[in-house]
């Protein structure tokens, strides 16, 4: 582990003195135009992230949820 270490230690101060720091320019970019840019060409990939954070948030809730002595789970008459 410590030879990786050193290897890798090596590699990220070699990436960050090799950066060319240019900076931004500060231009402000209104919410509409992320809006645009996002739903143009990667709508798809937009729409599947969000189904992922919403099955994360329903895998979370389900998952941090107390189990309670006497809980019914359904209403029905047949069970």
């Amino acid at each position: 582990p410590a030879i990786l270490s050193a290897i890798m230690l090596v590699v990220i101060v070699y990436a960050i003195l090799g950066v060319n720091d240019q900076g931004i320019d500060g231009t402000p970019i209104s919410a509409k135009a992320v809006g645009i840019t996002l739903f143009g060409p990667y709508v798809l990939a937009v729409e599947l992230a969000s189904m992922l954070l919403l099955a994360g948030l329903v895998v979370a809730f389900h998952v941090g949820r107390e189990e309670r002595a006497g809980e019914v789970l359904s209403n029905r008459k047949d069970d």
